[in-house]
């Protein structure tokens, strides 16, 4: 394989398959430029035209959309649309064998299906604006081309990027008239289903346009869809649902871009598609699905690799199809939760792709990778990879949960501390600070009445049974380990009683417990944690760390069990921690994503269980798929695990390793979000994009203007 003078590679076909599919493309490219030659007509469309001139030259250009879609065009007709102007209309051609491309220069021509929107505001709380929209309800907003968050209803705006439509109005969060606060361009707000409608027509050609920010598809071959369909250098992004549908036809895409969309590429039906020398990335559901084509689609010299999952044990890539989707020369990375078991399906490997990410160095946004090992328990394994991680240039975090930690091992976690590695607030008791229910307490015996009271003063669990005086049982709320389970042993050890632990409570410290009195236990009674709960555990741990390491500040909390929510991150922030680790998806699998914490000015850093994600036999693909999958963190992602069963110390070696071999910048929490906080933001652009969107992950790996050049053709031979 050889890179041409473009950058991209030349692909060497292997087999009949595909020799024929090229071959065959070849020829159909000798027909569009043979069709283009015989009487044809150029048009021009400039966002400075007139409708009422001829738009035969580029002096008496068209001016709109609707103008192309009402005209009726010869076969090898072409269509150029200005460079550097923008449409917000929808593109529906309506006749077979056109072309349509570009001419001038600068940016590639823009057909948008957002409209912006700059005048009549109307003021509605201090921050709060709306705007009577219409009945079109629009399914994503944009704040200067940064996506915002819809929120359930405008009362519930309470910060940058948020939104909600109700009643034919659009409210956004703004602390001035959004007329002037957003100038460049502006709010943006989706109000067509596409971008680019193709139906009922053959043989066309689109080259050079950008297609994006539809309300569902930014380009759709629809049904009736016939000959050839070749796009060349044409960029669809931005669509909540599939970025480029096809439903009918056999698309040839090459030189091509489909970025930041739920689905880049999603095949309802056709004889299937041609990609090459292109790049699916961003795309927050999956790269490619293929549910029904009546031939196979091929994939050559491409890169697939910085996509999301919106579940944890979905594919990147998924052909359901009874044809082949083959993929040869290219760069492809597997799901990033979980890279080991959820790889791709329906997929014929041509034995040519690379399993790894682009080359780090070579990206927009450096990759922080922050080493964690979590639990008081777990502090041997702790200074231990501490020791292996100087060998290469790298300190640990350590989480530490405090309630039970002795006067010497608090000296070996100062050692660790002095040492340059950092030390993390984890709880006091390791108890998920988000769940206030802490147990539920059931009476299973024959007594009529049955209750239960809670005393913190007193520290006891009691229980009566038919209204009497003395208690049936009397159980302490402190023991040596002062953890839940304990207390839920003794009440279970009668067989009259049932006591169950909630979810992840079985640390939860019994004195924290809110009172109760008399309440009845016949039925399931849920017991809560009290109102202190949350500065027992948070400022509580914080203060555990400062008290015993003198002189040492607490920067950084790590949230157990990857549980948090808005009022927790207020603790938090009041009590000065200046970043948060949550996980990059919750329990049930749905995506963390990263989000600004309560004053608009912490962060959560995305978290990786390395058992769930580092496959030992392909180390570089491991950490591309994981880094890659959390662009959303701006390529901050916080890496760990807990004792040697889960990730041995040889592998911890090999991660380092294979960090320092890709170019990853090895950083404690607070140096990170340190870096992020001068920063403002880990792109170039300046837009803080990825710091103030609560999004399931969108990566920000793509080749776009905010980055360089990466991809396929900067890693092959």
């Amino acid at each position: 394989m050889r890179i041409n003078s473009s950058g991209w590679h030349t692909p060497q076909i292997e087999g009949v398959i595909m020799t024929r599919r090229w071959i065959q493309i070849a020829f159909l490219l000798i027909a569009v430029v043979s069709a283009c030659t015989a009487g044809a007509t150029t048009y021009y469309v400039s966002p400075t035209g007139n409708n009422l001139y001829p738009g035969t030259s580029t002096t008496q250009p068209w001016k709109t959309i609707a103008k192309v879609n009402s005209t009726t065009f010869s076969s090898g007709d072409q269509i150029l649309f200005l460079r550097g102007g923008t449409w917000r209309e929808m593109l529906t051609p309506k006749s077979s064998g056109i072309y349509l491309g570009a001419y001038g220069t600068g940016s590639r021509p823009i057909i948008t299906g957002a409209n912006l929107v700059t005048t009549g505001w109307t003021q509605v709380t201090t921050k709060v604006w709306s705007y009577s929209l219409g009945s079109y309800a629009p399914t994503e907003v944009w704040f200067n081309a940064v996506l915002g968050k819809q929120v359930a209803t405008s009362s519930t705006i309470i910060g940058p990027g948020q939104w909600a439509y109700a009643s034919s109005k659009l409210y956004v969060y703004s602390t001035a008239n959004p007329s002037t606060a957003y100038s460049a361009p502006g709010i943006e707000v989706t109000q067509r289903d596409r971008s680019l409608l193709v139906q009922n027509v053959g043989n066309i050609t689109v080259e050079h346009l950008g297609f994006v920010n539809a309300t569902y598809t930014c380009i759709y071959l629809a049904t009736g869809v016939t000959g050839y369909q070749t796009f060349n250098d044409v960029v669809w992004q931005g669509a909540p649902y599939e970025g480029f549908r096809v439903d009918s036809g056999s698309p040839s895409i090459t030189n091509s871009k489909g970025l930041y969309n739920a689905t880049g590429l999603g095949v309802g039906g056709g004889g299937g598609i041609t990609m090459s020398n292109s790049i699916l990335s961003g795309n927050i559901d999956d790269a490619i699905e293929i549910y029904g084509t009546t031939g196979i689609s091929v994939i050559d010299s491409s890169t697939i690799t910085g996509n999301s999952t919106s579940a944890a044990t979905w594919n990147t890539i998924s052909n359901w199809s009874s044809y082949a989707l083959q993929i040869g020369n290219s760069v492809i990375l597997p799901n990033p939760f979980d890279p080991k078991t959820f790889t791709y399906v329906g997929v014929t490997d041509l034995g040519t792709n690379v399993y790894q990410s682009p080359e780090f160095q070579a990206r927009a946004a450096p990759l922080f990778i922050l080493p964690f090992v979590d639990d008081y328990n777990n502090l041997g394994v702790a200074e231990q990879v501490a020791a292996m991680a100087q060998n290469y240039g790298c300190h640990i975090s350590y989480a530490v949960n405090t309630k039970l930690v002795t006067p010497a091992d608090w000296s070996r976690i100062a050692a660790l501390a002095a040492a340059g590695n950092e030390i993390v607030a984890h709880t006091r008791s390791h108890a998920d600070i988000a769940n206030n229910n802490v147990f539920t307490m059931s009476y299973l015996g024959t007594a009529a009445t049955a209750t239960m009271s809670i005393n913190q003063a007193a520290g006891t669990v009691t229980t009566y049974l038919n209204g009497q005086a003395t208690p049936d049982l009397n159980v302490p709320l402190l023991d040596s380990y002062n953890s839940m389970l304990n207390v839920c042993t003794q009440i279970n050890a009668n067989p009259s009683y049932s006591c169950v632990i909630q979810d992840n409570q079985n640390f939860f410290t019994p004195l924290m417990l809110a009172d109760v009195s008399q309440a009845n236990i016949k039925s399931p009674y849920l017991a809560q944690a009290s109102s202190g709960f949350l500065n027992f555990e948070i400022n509580g741990s914080i203060a555990d760390i400062q008290a015993n390491i003198p002189g040492y500040v607490v920067k950084s909390f790590a949230t157990p069990f990857t549980s948090s929510n808005i009022t927790t991150e207020n603790q938090m922030h009041a009590a000065g921690v200046l970043a948060n680790r949550n996980g990059i998806f919750t329990p049930d699998y749905t995506p963390n994503g990263n989000w600004l914490l309560s004053g608009l000015d912490i962060y959560n850093i995305g978290a990786e269980w390395l058992p769930d994600g580092y496959d030992a036999t392909k180390p570089a693909a491991s950490i591309g798929a994981l880094a890659e999958g959390l662009g959303a963190a701006g390529g901050v992602l916080s890496v760990y695990s807990h004792g040697y069963d889960e990730f041995s110390l040889s592998q911890w070696q090999q991660l380092f390793a294979t960090l320092q071999n890709v170019h990853a910048t090895c950083a404690t929490m607070s140096q990170a979000s340190s870096y992020i906080m001068s920063q403002g933001s880990l792109l170039p652009d300046g837009t803080g994009r990825n710091w103030v969107v609560n999004v399931p992950l969108q990566p920000n790996y793509a080749t776009t203007t905010d980055s360089p050049a990466q991809g396929a053709h900067n890693l092959l031979p």
